[in-house]
């Protein structure tokens, strides 16, 4: 299933979602990829090539590459205090809800109820 692009609700017109919104709507791994490789096609290419190399995108291909992004602009965003700072912060924040929504995600199909087991 694919991501919608658009929600609409009732009496309001049909807006662009956000980001968040889209993520919000993800029921799958997979669809968690696709949003997240839509957000990087529609980033700035130029801003991205001057990124240093730990915090260049890399290949999406299933949620561990999400998370292990989300975690490398992480530990290079604290050091970062240049021009680049702010296009590595607001990669980092997208990146790290797309894994809090992998963990949710994951939470609900370990058990197979929706409800998380206890040790």
């Amino acid at each position: 299933m694919s991501v919608r692009p658009h929600l609409r609700v009732v009496g309001h017109p049909m807006t662009t979602p956000t980001w968040q919104e889209r993520l919000d709507i993800c029921r799958t791994e997979r669809e968690v990829v696709e949003v997240a490789r839509n957000y990087l096609a529609s980033l700035d290419h130029f801003e991205i090539s001057r990124l240093p190399d730990p915090c260049k995108p890399t290949r999406l291909v299933c949620g561990a590459d999400i998370s292990q992004y989300a975690l490398s602009l992480t530990q290079h965003g604290f050091r970062e205090r240049d021009s680049n700072a702010e296009l590595i912060h607001r990669l980092a924040a997208f990146f790290i809800q797309a894994h809090m929504k992998l963990c949710r995600l994951g939470e609900k199909t370990n058990d197979g109820d929706g409800m998380k087991q206890s040790a």
